[in-house]
């Protein structure tokens, strides 16, 4: 009887790891609001102080919000040491653009070349997960076959790839698959066209 009681037991734990598992509850939360791509998706967790807002309304707005919008599907919502952790999936660049109405791009150099966006910037060659030499934008745009994110936002960013370029202004490489773009002390607001190039 006991052995079955405890067989029992240990099933039920299971069961509600799995569930707590596949809701995401063992997910690391990021330290800063992060934007992670890949060939079909854009994922962005925002990271941002409660402050004096009631949590239970803001994730009832939040849930709201993101409820009928096409292509968007709200993954979690949570709060810890003061902050609230929003992750929502996009299925594409098109659809987190629509939803927050920050300009980007996600699609091969070629593709971006024809959408109208011209690389006319000082980009810098990455390699081994560091920025190293200078490029010029008519180098980078002979890369046709290879993956741009194109995005006029603040924050981390983590592309499914090997980083080759990014552009240089306002950028700083953390690995070989991960930049950040801050603004100056006192421009938090201000944003400038960033590129990051990858295969």
């Amino acid at each position: 009887m006991k052995m079955r009681l405890a067989a029992s037991l240990v099933v039920v734990i299971i069961a509600v790891l799995l569930v707590l598992a596949l809701s995401g509850a063992f997910e690391k939360r990021a330290e800063v609001s992060t934007m992670t791509v890949s060939e079909n998706q854009v994922v962005y967790e925002e990271v941002a102080p409660i402050g004096d807002l009631d949590f239970k309304e803001l994730k009832a707005y939040v849930k709201e919000e993101t409820a009928d919008a096409d292509g968007v599907k709200l993954i979690r919502i949570a709060k810890k040491d003061g902050n609230a952790y929003v992750r929502t999936a996009y299925e594409d660049m098109a659809a987190y653009s629509r939803f927050t109405g920050y300009e980007g791009f996600m699609g091969t150099v070629a593709d971006a070349r024809r959408a109208g966006y011209d690389f006319d910037t000082v980009f810098s060659v990455v390699k081994d997960g560091a920025m190293g030499d200078k490029a010029k934008g008519k180098t980078v745009k002979k890369e046709d076959e290879a993956k741009v994110l194109i995005i006029r936002e603040n924050g981390r960013f983590v592309v499914d790839g090997d980083i080759i370029y990014v552009s240089s202004e306002n950028m700083s490489v953390i690995d070989g698959s991960t930049v950040e773009v801050t603004q100056s002390e006192g421009e938090e607001d201000a944003t400038v066209l960033s590129y990051i190039v990858y295969e």
